[in-house]
């Protein structure tokens, strides 16, 4: 039996808060961030409801789905662009006037795992908003 998405979604946000710690106030890319992954304690029980929820959507390798999804949803920063936007002019360091062709300009790396990444995506976002309600609720006086 899966985690309710309230559950999963508090999981989710402690990974978020273990991974920004070391991650983002060093400035690691993302795959510097990667070998950090292994590190994080509340990764095995979340990439394990992810895997769940995958194979019950019928994915074919779902634990290898759930880490890819789960990589790309702690670090979506484009590599090429560095979530820029627009390319940079090399051996300057400066911002080019051309959009980034890796992320469309978004300054977000490709979703992995093609429309079964987009469905995971969102049920990952939807148990987070359900945690965040609870959180809300529980803090009300």
């Amino acid at each position: 039996a899966a985690w309710a998405p309230a559950r999963l979604g508090s999981a989710l946000l402690r990974l978020a808060s273990e991974y920004a710690r070391p991650v983002r106030l060093q400035g690691m890319t993302a795959s510097d961030a990667l070998l950090l992954v292994g590190q994080l304690k509340t990764l095995p029980d979340v990439r394990r409801e992810l895997a769940i929820q995958l194979k019950a959507w019928g994915h074919d390798k779902p634990e290898d789905g759930a880490l890819a999804i789960i990589a790309w949803w702690l670090h979506k920063v484009c590599s090429k662009c560095q979530g820029r936007g627009f390319d940079v002019v090399p051996n300057t360091g400066r911002l080019s006037a051309s959009r980034c062709k890796a992320c469309d300009a978004s300054g977000e790396a490709k979703l992995p795992q093609g429309e079964m990444g987009r469905r995971a995506a969102n049920y990952i976002d939807d148990c987070l908003q359900v945690a965040r309600a609870r959180m809300r609720r529980a803090l009300r006086p």
